[in-house]
């Protein structure tokens, strides 16, 4: 097996299972624990050992001059059997070591708890990709060998280990488990790896922790935490020194005018600036991420940037696709983002031929959240057409045949195959149905979506309305209607509607949209890289149309800059400031009750425990009022996230970047798809 500076696995099975300690095994050691934590490489051993440092603990790295290359096996790592005994020996009363090797069997019998550090193989895949601490696995072959090791090892290391760490979440929530499941050893479950209830409940631990990487949002405990914070926007308006208290992922309690030291006395964790409710990105396109500063060169049109939208769009598989959607999520938390709505089209094969899922593609979106810590409100799109001319639509061609299902029937059909919180499947998942347009859609199909089951009564349902002059003209051309009256025809107008875009509309279609009690998602950054104009917000809202945001084709991912882009685009269009006032545009970049998240989105008791704390004292925003604050920073100056109840992002840092920041990772995920990447021509729709 491969050597690993880092981690190796355990190459003989033999050894691995064996249960014969060597004749040095620490005696007398009463009143002393030692604790091994194992497992593959790129779980994030060595992490964890410098996080335990820093929480006053001994703990030690064998990777760190414990370690030697077999003779007879090249490649294979040992343990120093001398240096690792000594120090083991030593005086200290609690001792974490860290470390996978061929010959750590021989060991065994000294630990009190052995620890097994695991994570999905796409997971562990990414990490050693874009790790700037070790070199090991960043060749293809080296990553195959970490991959069969996971398949052939650590299923040994799985059968002798006392507890499981799965390390999806951050790696202080890691450390909370070990630690509490160490704590929990000492008071009471006893040290006897022979016990046989303590080997049941090696099992069942076991057994759990391949069910988090299954199913849990996020890792860490439910238990009461506490925020404080100096100023926070409540939904009565801007309070001082408010206190969280945050129990099984809810609020509990949030009480204004609680004193700092008394707030800290009682255990509450400090949170900077001013702090907001969790940012609901409404309309999101995970791949078009991909397409950020590559779409600029010779100007252009929408339909000119659409091509290179289509080609990312062909290179992608479930994997990749996970790859690319696990860091766009994480950037959105980054940017205060606690929910996205994914609006879903990329179901299929590059032919048009269904994996053997047929829900391969929007599985990996569901993943990537989890990964990410935010929730996901997947909004499966019925896409059936090509586009729409005043001879009726086009069929699909190209790369837009990964996107089709054959009818809504044949969607509907796909569709129910997902599961959502509410009947068994991921905490962190919503679903809803989207329909891509009036132009991907044909006219009898269209009246069959809201009652197909998909989306219908209050869950969501997602359309692109008006975004473009020309699909308005290839609607009157064809039907004499314009898309929002076609739709209205069509009995698809609900309140359970988001029009997204509503850019090119007539006062009629504002009517009818008002008239339907729908909500209209504003895009501003995207709608102005690709120069579609900017839509009537305040007309709409005035009629009383709600008001939602998204970052779409992700040019920026900055919440708060569209709800700013909001405002500063009416003032242009009316020469007027003050066209939404600060509580309106936090009202529309809170708006998860349009993604199905009714109780989001709300700093009060029993909604969920989301909160963004963002920081008064950088350059953008020092001097600002707090309850201005959406109108001078930016997404750089989110400093902590938390998704219900769980911390997801830490003084700007998110909880996957244990090794490498999200740049890094970014960059090495974004790159590749647009290596070689042949030309493309396409005409039809988006």
């Amino acid at each position: 097996m491969t050597a690993d500076p880092d981690v190796t696995g355990v190459h003989e099975r033999s050894r691995v299972t064996g249960s014969a300690p060597r004749s040095s095994a620490r005696d007398g050691s009463a009143g002393r624990t030692r604790v091994l934590l194992t497992g593959m490489s790129g779980v994030g051993k060595s992490t964890l050992v410098h996080l335990l440092r820093d929480r006053g603990l001994a703990a030690v790295d064998l990777d760190e001059g414990y370690t030697t290359e077999s003779i007879g096996l090249p490649g294979e790592v040992l343990w120093l059997e001398d240096r690792v005994a000594q120090l083991l020996d030593g005086p200290e009363d609690v001792l974490f070591v860290a470390g996978c090797a061929s010959n750590q069997v021989g060991f065994h019998a000294d630990f009190d708890h052995i620890v097994l550090l695991s994570a999905p193989p796409e997971v562990i895949a990414q990490r050693l990709r874009v790790r700037d601490t070790n070199p090991f696995g960043k060749s293809p072959q080296e990553e195959a060998q970490v991959m069969a090791d996971l398949g052939e090892v650590e299923p040994l290391l799985r059968a002798v280990a006392d507890h499981e760490v799965v390390t999806v979440g951050s790696p202080a929530d890691a450390v909370a488990q070990l630690l509490s499941a160490v704590s929990a050893d000492r008071e009471g479950l006893g040290p006897s790896h022979g016990d046989d209830g303590r080997e049941r409940a090696r099992q069942n631990l076991s057994k759990n922790a391949q069910e988090t990487i299954k199913t849990s949002p996020k890792i860490g405990g439910e238990g009461e935490r506490k925020w404080h914070a100096e100023w926070a926007l409540l939904p009565d308006g801007l309070a001082r020194d408010v206190l969280f208290v945050v129990d099984g992922g809810r609020f509990v309690a949030v009480t204004p005018g609680v004193p700092s030291a008394q707030a800290a006395s009682d255990g509450a964790e400090r949170l900077p600036g001013v702090v907001l409710p969790g940012l609901a990105n409404c309309h999101s396109h995970a791949f078009h991420r991909a397409l950020r500063g590559r779409t600029h060169h010779g100007g252009g049109t929408f339909w000119t940037w659409r091509e290179g939208m289509y080609a990312v769009a062909n290179r992608l598989d479930p994997d990749s696709y996970l790859a690319l959607a696990r860091v766009t999520y994480a950037e959105m938390a980054l940017a205060g983002i606690t929910a996205v709505g994914e609006f879903h089209y990329l179901h299929h094969g590059p032919d048009g031929t269904p994996y053997e899922d047929p829900n391969a593609m929007g599985l990996a979106l569901v993943e990537a959240a989890r990964d990410a810590g935010i929730r996901l409100t997947l909004l499966d799109t019925l896409y059936l057409a090509g586009g729409l001319t005043a001879d009726g639509h086009t069929p699909l061609e190209g790369p837009q045949r990964r996107f089709g299902d054959r009818d809504v029937a044949a969607w509907a059909q796909r569709v129910s195959g997902l599961r959502v919180h509410t009947s068994g499947g991921p905490a962190h998942l919503r679903l809803g149905g989207a329909i891509h347009s009036v132009r991907a859609v044909p006219r009898d199909q269209l009246a069959l979506a809201p009652d197909c089951g998909v989306a219908d009564g209050m869950d969501p349902l997602h359309i692109h309305l008006s975004e473009q002059p020309a699909e308005n003209e290839a609607t009157l051309a064809a039907h004499g209607l314009t898309p929002t009256q076609l739709l209205a025809e069509e009995g698809v107008l609900a309140p359970n509607l988001t029009a997204v875009h509503a850019t090119h509309l007539t006062g009629t279609d504002i009517g009818l949209l008002a008239a339907a009690h729908t909500t209209a998602c504003f895009c501003p950054t995207t709608e102005r890289d690709l120069a579609d104009g900017i839509g009537p917000a305040r007309a709409l809202a005035d009629a009383g149309v709600r008001l939602s945001l998204g970052s779409d084709q992700h040019a920026v991912i900055d919440l708060i800059e569209e709800a700013r882009a909001l405002e500063m685009h009416e003032r242009l269009h009316s020469l007027q400031r003050g066209r939404f006032t600060p509580e309106q545009l936090l009202t529309a970049a809170t708006a998860h009750a349009t993604i199905g998240w009714q109780d989001a989105g709300r700093l009060e008791v029993g909604a969920r425990a989301d909160l963004v704390a963002v920081r008064l004292d950088s350059p953008r925003t020092a001097g600002s009022d707090p309850g201005q604050i959406l109108l001078t920073a930016s997404a750089a100056d989110v400093d902590t996230v938390v998704v219900d109840g769980h911390q997801v992002v830490s003084e700007g840092r998110h909880r996957l970047e244990g090794t490498s920041r999200l740049g890094t990772q970014l960059t090495a995920v974004l790159n590749p798809l647009w290596d070689s990447l042949p030309p493309t021509r396409n005409t039809a729709g988006d």
